[in-house]
């Protein structure tokens, strides 16, 4: 009798779990752009902006942070800006030269989904190579339930130690992933990183991932 009942249950299980949808890996929430609402550009840094914006560009950037300098032929800056009309991130270049005309360089689709990483942080500046800038704490640079969350994540992390320059972006999963762009300094280490965060449905954070920026990647 029982060997019945085993084998009664056994098949309700397996129609039970045949009936259930089925969910692939892949069925979480897409990455969502966050919109940048703050800007740490000195009156120097914007005027340089400004000077070196194409004009007869379609695109409508916003910039945020100084994030390198490279010494050629003049000061090129790297800056990270928000494309305002489509919310998207972008790394833009400009050249102020000797004489102080300013021209545009490049700008790059910092694309959130699919970021270009170095296979190890740098560790010092090459001769002509870009300087990261040293960001100082910026408690505007995230609102203050992100902070909470990314400043949770990152006590106790020992490796570097991290500044927050950008929200990037978030997903909804069981919970937050939230993917910071980052200075990150350690021993002998000051680069930009990426920095994805994970926080659970009861408010417990951690770091899932850090690699840092390939930047001359976006530069060219």
């Amino acid at each position: 009798m029982r060997g019945k009942w085993r084998l009664l249950v056994a098949i309700c299980v397996m129609v039970i779990m045949t009936a259930m949808p089925v969910f692939a890996a892949d069925a979480v929430g897409e990455w969502e752009v966050a919109e940048s609402t703050y800007s740490f550009l000195s009156a120097g840094q914007r005027k340089i902006f400004e000077k070196g914006i194409d004009e007869d560009s379609d695109d409508s950037y916003e910039p945020v942070v100084v994030l390198a300098k490279q010494v050629v032929n003049g000061t090129k800056y790297v800056f990270l800006c928000q494309e305002t009309d489509e919310e998207e991130w972008y790394i833009v270049t400009m050249t102020r030269a000797t004489n102080k005309n300013v021209t545009f360089g490049t700008d790059n689709d910092l694309d959130i989904d699919e970021i270009a990483y170095s296979d190890k942080p740098r560790s010092g500046n090459t001769a002509g190579g870009l300087m990261i800038r040293t960001i100082k704490n910026r408690p505007a640079a995230l609102e203050e339930d992100v902070r909470d969350v990314f400043t949770k994540a990152v006590t106790g992390y020992t490796q570097y130690s991290f500044r927050p320059i950008a929200l990037l972006g978030t997903q909804l999963v069981a919970g937050t992933n939230y993917r910071f762009l980052c200075l990150g300094i350690g021993s002998g280490t000051k680069d930009l990183f990426v920095v994805d965060v994970y926080s659970d449905l009861q408010g417990a954070s951690k770091v899932t991932s850090c690699k840092p920026l390939d930047l001359e990647a976006y530069v060219k």
